[in-house]
């Protein structure tokens, strides 16, 4: 998800128009979301670490 929040950021700052905003956007709403839920569930996907699920 950091990749997409990065990548929408980087579209969204190089090409600047209404169309690009609207759909990179979408994209940037998505990948927040995303980020803010899974550090509120506290998912780990590398045990031991916040980066994932290890049980």
């Amino acid at each position: 998800m950091v990749g997409v929040l990065l990548w929408t950021l980087g579209n969204i700052l190089i090409n600047g128009d209404l169309a690009s905003l609207l759909l990179f956007g979408s994209f940037l709403a998505n990948a927040v979301f995303d980020l803010i839920s899974v550090f509120a569930r506290g998912v780990r996907l590398i045990k031991g670490t916040l980066l994932g699920g290890g049980h």
